[in-house]
């Protein structure tokens, strides 16, 4: 009986805090930073679910975790990749408006379907947009804008993202004061600088490609 009692409050947290995770993502399966964020959230019920369950049997209790994480970000996998390329798409279309030369590039990795069954999908490989030097120079709103979405893109990402910024020391400090004022402040995100005659902002994501 004192074994029993554990096990049934381990089981019924992890599936309340699973239903509360399918509550959240489902409404809209193909919103970035939803379907990001449902793949973490998806882990990190796998793995209290897994830590709880390995504790309880007297079982490696990171290991339980590790294993319970896998199970439970496999349904982000193909629709993870899909969200981030369509929001590296909107981007690249914002970028251009504002006056920006955008170069996106693509790769096909192998991911899991929301049936866990592996599948070739597109993923982001970079994103490249090539400032303005005047409106960068300018401080300009619509720069400024599309900077924050950049920001935003690489923070909703599953996987860490390398953000190169490239432009005279001037450029390059506001462009990254810019990034920076978006990004969360547990962001995985890198900033590498480059120096260079012409500012630009690349994006290119990390991604463990074993998933």
């Amino acid at each position: 009986m004192k074994k029993s009692l554990p096990i049934f409050v381990a089981i019924t947290l992890a599936l309340s805090l699973n239903a509360g995770a399918q509550t959240t993502t489902n409404p809209q399966p193909s919103t970035g930073h939803a379907t990001f964020m449902g793949a973490m959230k998806g882990g990190g019920i796998g793995c209290l679910a897994g830590g709880l369950l390995g504790a309880i049997t007297h079982h490696n209790a990171f290991k339980s975790c590790a294993v319970g994480a896998a199970a439970g970000a496999v349904i982000g996998g193909v629709r993870a990749h899909k969200a981030q390329l369509k929001q590296a798409r909107a981007l690249q279309a914002q970028a251009e408006a504002a006056g920006a030369t955008a170069n996106l590039q693509t790769q096909t990795v192998t991911a899991k379907d929301d049936n866990g069954q592996e599948q070739k999908t597109d993923a982001l490989q970079h994103l490249t947009l090539d400032l303005p030097a005047d409106e960068v120079d300018a401080h300009a709103d619509g720069m400024a804008t599309v900077i924050a979405k950049a920001a935003r893109l690489a923070d909703a990402s599953s996987d860490p993202v390398t953000l190169t910024v490239s432009g005279t020391s001037s450029q390059r400090a506001w462009i990254v004061r810019t990034l920076r004022g978006d990004l969360k402040t547990d962001t995985t995100a890198r900033i590498d600088e480059q120096s260079s005659a012409s500012p630009s902002l690349a994006i290119t994501p990390v991604p463990n490609l074993a998933k």
